[in-house]
C-alpha cells in the first residue's frame, strides 16, 4: 500500500489536533467548573488600566535587591 505524500502530510495536522483537543477536554474536566471561572477571572480587563490580574501576576519582578 503506497500512499502518496500529499495523502499523508495531513495527517500529522490531524493527530496533533486531536491530541490537544483531548488534553483541553482532560483538564476541564479535572479543574471543575469552581477553577475555571477563577482563572477566567484573571483574564477579565479593568476598563481604566486596561490590564488582567494575569499581565498583573506575570510582570517581572526585577533584579534582587539586598534592602
Amino acid at each position: 500500500m503506497n500512499c502518496p505524500v500529499s495523502a499523508l502530510s495531513w495527517m500529522p495536522r490531524l493527530i496533533r489536533a486531536e491530541i490537544n483537543r483531548r488534553y483541553y477536554q482532560s483538564l476541564r474536566s479535572a479543574l471543575g467548573a469552581q477553577r475555571r471561572h477563577l482563572i477566567d477571572d484573571l483574564l477579565l480587563t479593568d476598563g481604566a488600566s486596561r490590564r488582567s490580574r494575569w499581565q498583573s501576576i506575570k510582570l517581572d519582578p526585577g533584579e534582587p535587591t539586598l534592602k
